[in-house]
């Protein structure tokens, strides 16, 4: 897996899941770079139209999770901190599916990303 999520990620979707099933968007229209490079250092930014966030740091990947080891961040409370991902590529290679919880409390956020040419 890791060969695989090497390289610049372009976020398709960004959906949270409330306890009772109910999908909302995060925002239609929102924009987002997830980059992972091949000696290890990630960075993440999410661009909406009320709210923003960026984190940059170390990664590791156990089976399908990814960590994010925060080192840089906008939220200052990400500081130091491990952001563990539930991560799923396709048969293709080309969409990543990441799960997270942290996002909104009592919410599970899913993240559909498309690999840039």
């Amino acid at each position: 897996m890791n060969e695989n999520i090497i390289g610049t990620w372009i976020l398709k979707k960004f959906t949270f899941e409330n306890e009772t099933g109910s999908v909302n968007n995060w925002d239609e229209n929102a924009k987002g770079l997830l980059i992972y490079t091949r000696n290890g250092f990630m960075s993440a930014s999410l661009c909406g139209k009320n709210d923003s966030e960026f984190y940059s740091g170390r990664y590791e990947i156990n089976e399908n999770t990814v960590i994010h080891k925060v080192e840089n961040a906008t939220d200052r409370k990400k500081l130091n901190n491990n952001l563990h991902r539930n991560i799923k590529l396709s048969d293709d290679k080309k969409t990543l599916f990441i799960t997270a919880e942290e996002f909104c409390p009592g919410k599970v956020s899913n993240l559909i990303w498309e690999k840039s040419e």
